[in-house]
């Protein structure tokens, strides 16, 4: 059978396409924060963004694909999914997020310093050579939410790529 040749340009096609989308996404955001083209957000108080943003990630998982980017091309997406249980308030521009994580078969907490910057009222999840409890070497990732979906890229040592997807309320767990 065929399927498996067919199915190979599939993925490259929808692995360009999000590197495309997220590469607009991040330019047009970033683009109108620094020209100043976002009166909406100049009119939208800084408390409320900042309810808005735990409403849209507190207790959400982010299901979503990844590929890697290297010397060779782009990786085939594959499955992502991470858990934002509580989004804690810091200083200045960082929040602390924890994050539910599977090592070794078992979820565990995970805090995680975030900056989190703004492009208008579209929050971008900083975090810049952040070293995270239980894994090797540091982290960089630039990720924009909005409108229930998210996307962007992250680096880990010297490997790195994009991350898209969309945001799912959690099912309350039975008592």
């Amino acid at each position: 059978m065929t399927f498996g040749a067919a199915r190979e340009p599939c993925h490259a096609l929808e692995s360009e396409l999000a590197v495309l989308l997220t590469r607009i996404s991040l330019a047009l955001a970033l683009t109108s924060t620094l020209l100043g083209l976002s009166p909406v957000a100049a009119q939208t108080p800084r408390p409320d963004l900042e309810q808005r943003l735990r409403a849209s990630l507190e207790g959400m998982k982010m299901e979503g694909k990844f590929n890697v980017v290297g010397p060779n091309g782009m990786s085939a997406p594959q499955q992502d999914l991470y858990m934002v249980s509580k989004l804690l308030r810091g200083e200045g521009d960082t929040w602390l997020f924890e994050y539910a994580m599977s090592f070794n078969q078992s979820q565990k907490m995970v805090p995680i310093p975030v900056d989190v910057l703004w492009a208008g009222e579209t929050p971008v999840l900083t975090i810049t050579n952040q070293p995270i409890e239980g894994l090797t070497g540091s982290f960089t990732v630039r990720l924009l939410i909005f409108d229930g979906k998210y996307a962007g890229t992250w680096q880990h040592g010297p490997v790195g790529g994009h991350m898209w997807g969309v945001l799912v309320k959690e099912a309350a767990s039975e008592p």
